[in-house]
């Protein structure tokens, strides 16, 4: 059984404690799926009530879009604003519903792809309290609403990325990861430290990315100053999830506080 998910407070893109009342849960965050051009797509998610007061609920779509510093942050921005957006491809029912107490219902969605379909397509299915507004205790007015994110990608979509701009910054080795493919990346980065025999001196990993098309984003790999002085090989993966990854391997030389890059290899 797909897990719950509780209610998340939005409001201009803040998080506020949840106020007491009547809340709402969906049985799915996230639908991700792989699609072929002029495919149709029918499903539902299931709304809950887990409170004994009515709600009425207002079902609507709006696109998302991760922004800067690439951290998991999103922007949820007007149907059609962004450059891969999938709101003409998706209609759902109802728009508007009331439930009652400890009820649910399911809403259902159909996804049209069009036949020239490529590349990855983003947007939010939101559900929120209609009926009442809640002024907090700092009177700032508070939108209860929870949303699933749809992921829609093109099965010859182009998954693809770069590391660039490697250099040293004192005992850290830094770099920009550049999305230079046509779907969002979540890339996660792991690296290790291999001395000249081979064996494993230092072991790290990078801040998760969540990079839009286009977008690039800095990491950085510790060296780590228990390492005595001598010449070592940086092996770098990026995995990018199902299966992809991306690897680099940096030899580096270091005396005492100095580190010097030698060679970059794929």
């Amino acid at each position: 059984m797909q897990r719950l998910l509780p209610l998340f407070i939005l409001c201009a893109f803040v998080f506020f404690p949840r106020p007491a009342g009547a809340q709402l849960l969906i049985e799915e965050g996230k639908v991700k799926l792989s699609v072929s051009p002029a495919e149709n797509i029918v499903n539902s998610i299931t709304v809950h009530n887990t409170s004994n007061e009515e709600i009425a609920v207002k079902v609507y779509w709006q696109d998302f879009n991760y922004v800067e510093p690439f951290d998991g942050k999103k922007a949820f921005l007007p149907p059609g604003s962004i450059q891969n957006s999938m709101t003409k491809w998706i209609t759902f029912s109802p728009q508007e519903f009331v439930l009652a107490p400890l009820s649910k219902r399911k809403v259902t969605y159909t996804i049209n792809v069009p036949k020239d379909a490529q590349g990855g397509h983003y947007g939010v299915l939101f559900f929120e309290k209609g009926a009442k507004q809640t002024l907090d205790r700092t009177a700032v007015r508070l939108i209860a609403r929870v949303g699933c994110l749809f992921f829609l990608e093109s099965k010859d979509k182009k998954k693809t990325a770069t590391v660039e701009a490697l250099k040293v910054a004192g005992q850290r080795i830094l770099g920009d990861l550049h999305n230079t493919g046509d779907v969002i990346l979540l890339a996660q980065g792991i690296y290790y430290i291999m001395d000249k025999e081979g064996l494993v001196v230092h072991r790290g990993e990078t801040d998760k990315m969540y990079l839009p098309p286009g977008a690039k984003s800095g990491f950085s790999a510790s060296v780590a100053v228990q390492i005595p002085s001598g010449t070592y090989t940086l092996v770098l993966t990026f995995d990018l999830e199902d299966g992809d990854t991306l690897v680099k391997e940096i030899d580096f030389a270091k005396q005492n506080e100095a580190i010097n890059m030698l060679q970059v290899r794929d």
